[in-house]
């Protein structure tokens, strides 16, 4: 009897450190997901920063348009306009491709960094609670296999501390 509420207590004391170990890992997680969530703002105002200054070269690409439709009969103004227009697009485009490649770059740097620094803890936490698992699969079964002490006693299995060895 006493190794059941013994094994019990053991299975129950580690589903409870497994518990706490896994929670401690996901505090930590979120503790990391708080540094991305700034790194993210921080990238947004970095993106705000860009998008004032595609929206000046768009104003830009405006202005070399208006341009282009004011010198339209002139062929050499229209040359010299559409110009001005390829350049404002090609600004354009090199800014957005700075700004795509900025939020790649640190979004890959921080989900490696997270993963390198967190993994070997989320590892471990895993095998706590496979152990535990395990543990308590076997108790289980241990608990399913033996008899109830009263069944043991009815069919002749259990002994009497009163009863002597030769029977009487």
């Amino acid at each position: 009897m006493w190794f059941y509420i013994i094994c019990a207590g053991a299975a129950s004391a580690s589903i409870v450190l497994v518990a706490m170990v896994g929670i401690w890992a996901i505090r930590e997680v979120v503790r990391q997901f708080k540094g991305v969530a700034l790194r993210a703002e921080q990238l947004s105002c970095q993106s705000e920063e860009l998008v004032g200054e595609l929206r000046r070269l768009l104003s830009a690409a405006e202005d070399a348009a208006a341009t282009a439709a004011e010198q339209g009969r002139q062929l050499q103004g229209f040359i010299h306009s559409a110009s001005q227009l390829g350049e404002a697009c090609s600004g354009f485009a090199g800014a957005m491709q700075q700004l795509s490649d900025s939020v790649t770059r640190s979004a890959d740097r921080r989900v490696r960094q997270a993963a390198n620094k967190y993994g070997p803890q989320l590892d471990e936490a895993l095998n706590w609670a496979e152990a535990a698992m395990t543990a308590w699969q076997w108790w289980k079964k241990k608990c399913s296999q033996a008899p109830p002490a009263s069944e043991s006693r009815e069919r002749g299995g259990g002994h009497d501390k009163y009863e002597g060895s030769d029977g009487g």
